[in-house]
Formats: C-alpha cells, structure tokens, sequence
C-alpha cells in the first residue's frame, strides 16, 4: 500500500493569513475561502482512500520542558488544556469533511531520561519524568475526547514505542528531548497502514454500504462470540487511558476486587497502601489501599469519602458484641479480636479516615468493584452498612434498621455524587468501574437468592454504563462479562457455582494488564509474578458470614 503525504502548512494553505479580513483567529489558515477545495482537490490527486492526522504537536513537552516563565503545575495543565480547546476542535472538525475516512495520530511520549540533551533544556525549568508523563496523557485525553465528538477514530501508540516504564522506548529517541525519531515513524505508519488494510477489506467483503458494512469484528456476536476461543475471549476495546508504572492507584470494592490489588502490586505497580497493619501482616488493609473492608454498595463509598471529609458524621459509630468487645459498624471485621472500648472504635476510626482521606485526595487512579444493591442502613440517618446488624456486632432491631434494595436511579445518585465530591477534592482522578461477577451469598428479599442476585447485577451494569457515559476519564472493565458471558459456558465458577475460579481469575486479569497498563503488559516477569501472587490469595469477605 503506498503513502502519500499532505503537508498542511504548505504555503498554499497558509499564506491567506496575511490578510486579516479572512482570518478566523484560529491560527490556522485552512480556514480562508477556497481552502477546503484546494485541500480536497491535492488529496484527490494523491488516490488515498484513507487518511491520519495529527492535529498539534507536542505540546506536553512544551509544558513539561520550554515554559517561558515560572508556572505551577495547575498552570501548566490550564495551559494544556487552553492549547487544546483553542487550537485542535475546529480544525480537526475542517480536515473531518476534508480527508477520506480520517483517524488521529497521538503524539510520542515524552522521554523517561534527558541527560544527553542538558545543553537543549534548563534545568531550572524541567520538570520530573513522572508529571511529564501525566502532561502526555492528559493532552492524549483531550485529544481523544475531540476526536469522539467529530465520531474520528484514534490509533493508539502500538506497544513496541514504549519503554518498560511507559516513556519513549531508548530506540525511538530523536536529536532533541521533544521529538521521536524514524524508527518510531516506522512503527506508527506500520500500524497506521495494518489499520487501513483491515478497513478497506472490511469495505470488499461488505459489497454494499450500510451503517454495519464497516464496523469492526467485535461489534458482531458471530465473529466476536461464538467464533471467539473462551481461553483467549477479550471483549476490551478502546480503554480511553492505560495504566502506568508511576499512576498511583487505589481500589475497593466487594471481594472480587481484592484480586486487582494483588495482581497490580504483583506487575509492579504502584498499589497504594496508605493503612499497613503494625505488625506487617496480610489482611484487608493489604487487599484494598486502606483497612475499610469490602465496600458493596455504591451509598457506602459515597458515605465513606464523606466520613472522611466530615461531611456526614453518623448517629452510631460503635457497635457491641457478643462476647463484651466492641467493632466499627462500617468495617466490623476489620480487627477479629476486636476493641475494648468504644471510645477505642472512634479512635482508630477516626485515624483510618485521616488515612482515606489522604487516599482520595492523592491517587491518580481509583478502581470500585461494584458488588451488591442489597444494604442495611440505619434508619434515623441512613447510615449504610456492609453487613446487617447482628451478623458480625451489633443488634438488629427493626425501629432502628431498614433494609433497602437499591434501584439503578439510586446507585446512579450514588456515584454521580463519588464522581463529582472526589473530583472536587482531585481534579484529575481517573476511576476504573467494575461489576463484581460473584453471586449474593444470601437475599433479604422473598425470592429466590438467583433471581436477586440477577437484578442486583443489571441495576449495577446499567449504573455504570451510565456513569462512563456522563463523566469523561471512567471506564468500564468487563469483568463481569469474561466470565458470565456464554462464551465461558460456566467454566470459571467453582464447585460453589459462586465464587470464581482461580482460573477465571486469571482469565481476567489476563485480560486487564495486557490491555489497560502501560508498558509492560503481559511479559514473562508480570505472569509469573501474577501467578505467585494468586497461590498465595486469601479473599477477605464479609458477605461470607451470612451463609454460616
């Protein structure tokens, strides 16, 4: 397949900006009259029947690298983001009805190491790698963003322009610290044109034109399902950001999600831990990034971030049991043996929410295994709870407790409010939903536990689906879907026919380092790493309870 290249600052397109009365302040002089015929007339000459673009350059190393004058961070990523809006939008919307079947090209990394280029940079006006790189992916996040609002495809990076650590691979480096060199072009047009091949065979087979002729194979149950092999079934297809070696992370969630966190820190990932035990030993405080436990219901992580911000200070903060002792209601199981007070509850609760507070207030990326609709919460001031009263402390009494079943408005609610308190504490927060693929272990409803279970699962699909669709920088990972899906025919359930299966496990988590992180995917090291830290999985689950 032969290339052909349209440079559009060719003088020809750009020397009308001499004159004021056709310029539209965009900076680009492809706006003046008779531009677009001229653009599609050179096009037209070259006989392409497809077309990449890259938009701008590389501005993130603008602000990572050559600022002209002393900026903070904030100011920097305002910056970013001013550049983006003022510069990319309308032209990519111009060249959209211009070039033949368009896709947008992101810009290089940035690179990891700058020593053999100090005599190109100031020192005093570079900043570290790790924030070079956040500046990267946040212009290839508005980039996307654009490029879905014009319905423009995006080619990702292929893997082999990457180094381990996520930067520009040492062997893609150019003769300055902001440009790739040949052999990343080589790559990128490589998948450039492997792209344009599958399309224009995609348009032979169809023969004629309709809104299905050219999707692609995963659109279509035939080809991406019954024609998938269940080992290798990958339904992922255009995660929005990948996970890098630097992206501090966080996770809660039910008992599945307990799996993330073990496989991340086994890739070498940087798992928060903001709550380690003081003798150093494993329990819920390793399995999640703090000692909060499973988190089933979407109104237990909201009330969690606003405990922890002070926003709401329950009614009841300590409950009693049975043999004297006393536990939090909202991590019952959190100390085993556990307190003699319950001045001594309020304390280490109020030292674990310093610690989540921290949490929400640092991470970059925070994934929430959605598990449960089913919650007891107090009724005086809706306190949600991740146990009933009476299971694991406490007593159960009906003018104090209420059970509720929450419909898909209600986790909607739930979320919209996580997404929007959390961001406004950490405006950059990227979050990673799931829906945990593990049946209740018991329903409080009067119906078969299967049918609960089965309109707990469709209220928290849709309830995320809908969160992806109204918040930019959330992404759904099918979970779920790997191993309930009929292409897994049942394999991945154990001989419980709930709990999933170390092999489903491994499945899935297959599937989410060698397709949502950055880097290093799925190498040699990161399996063998995955599958020590699977042998030595011990899923912590307050749900359990209910079945003893």
């Amino acid at each position: 397949m032969e290339l052909a290249e349209i440079y559009l600052h060719d003088e020809r397109y750009q020397k009308p900006l001499q004159d004021p009365a056709t310029e539209r302040r965009i900076g680009s002089g492809l706006f003046w009259p008779g531009a677009r015929e001229l653009l599609r007339h050179d096009i037209e000459a070259t006989g392409a029947t497809h077309s990449a673009v890259l938009p701008q350059g590389n501005e993130h190393n603008i602000a990572g690298l050559f600022v002209s004058a002393p900026l903070t961070r904030q100011q920097k990523r305002h910056w970013l983001d001013r550049t983006s809006e003022s510069n990319q939008f309308d032209w990519l919307e111009f060249l959209v009805l211009c070039l033949p079947d368009p896709v947008l090209l992101l810009p290089p990394p940035p690179l990891e190491f700058l020593a053999r280029y100090t005599e190109q940079l100031d020192p005093a006006l570079t900043e570290p790698a790790p924030f070079r790189l956040k500046l990267w992916t946040r212009q290839c996040d508005r980039m996307r963003e654009f490029a879905d609002r014009l319905g423009m495809p995006v080619l990702e990076l292929p893997a082999s322009v990457f180094s381990p650590a996520g930067f520009l691979a040492e062997d893609c480096y150019g003769n300055d610290p902001t440009h790739a060199n040949e052999v990343y072009g080589e790559r990128v047009l490589t998948a450039l044109l492997e792209r344009s091949r599958h399309a224009a065979k995609r348009k032979r087979r169809a023969g004629s034109t309709h809104p299905y002729t050219t999707l692609p194979d995963h659109c279509f149950w035939k080809k991406a399902v019954a024609g998938s092999d269940p080992a290798t079934f990958d339904p992922v297809t255009k995660p929005p950001f990948l996970i890098g070696p630097t992206t501090r992370i966080a996770a809660a969630g039910s008992c599945f999600a307990q799996h993330i966190s073990h496989h991340l820190r086994a890739g070498g990932y940087r798992f928060m831990d903001m709550e380690p035990m003081n003798g150093g030993g494993a329990d819920e405080g390793q399995l999640f990034s703090a000692r909060y436990g499973n988190i089933y219901t979407a109104r237990q992580l909201v009330q969690l971030f606003e405990r922890a911000f002070c926003d709401f200070v329950p009614v009841t903060r300590a409950w009693s049991r049975p043999d004297g002792r006393f536990c939090d209601p909202f991590r019952p199981n959190v100390e085993p043996d556990g307190f003699a007070t319950d001045e001594d509850v309020i304390e280490a609760q109020q030292e674990h929410l310093r610690a989540v507070r921290r949490m929400f207030e640092q991470l970059d990326l925070f994934i929430f295994t959605l598990g449960l609709t089913e919650c007891w919460v107090a009724r005086q001031d809706g306190a949600a709870y991740p146990l009933a009263p009476g299971v694991a402390g406490g007593q159960y009494d009906p003018a104090q407790h209420a059970f509720v079943n929450f419909s898909v408005a209600e986790v909607v609610a739930d979320l919209d409010r996580f997404v929007v308190a959390l961001r406004n504490v950490n405006p950059e927060a990227r979050l990673i939903l799931t829906v945990s693929p593990v049946a209740l272990a018991a329903t409080a409803e009067d119906r078969h536990v299967l049918v609960s279970t089965t309109y707990s699962k469709a209220v928290l699909r849709v309830a995320a689906e809908e969160i992806v669709r109204k918040h930019q920088g959330i992404y759904y990972f099918p979970s779920y879907e790997i191993i309930t899906g009929p292409q897994a025919e049942g394999r991945y359930f154990a001989a419980d026919k709930r709990s999933v299966s170390d092999k489903g496990v491994k499945h899935v988590m297959g599937v989410f380092m060698s397709r949502l992180t950055m880097g290093r995917g799925m190498d040699d090291s990161v399996a063998d790493a995955m599958r020590d830290a699977q042998a030595k999985v011990e899923i912590f689950c307050d749900e359990e309870l209910l079945s003893r």
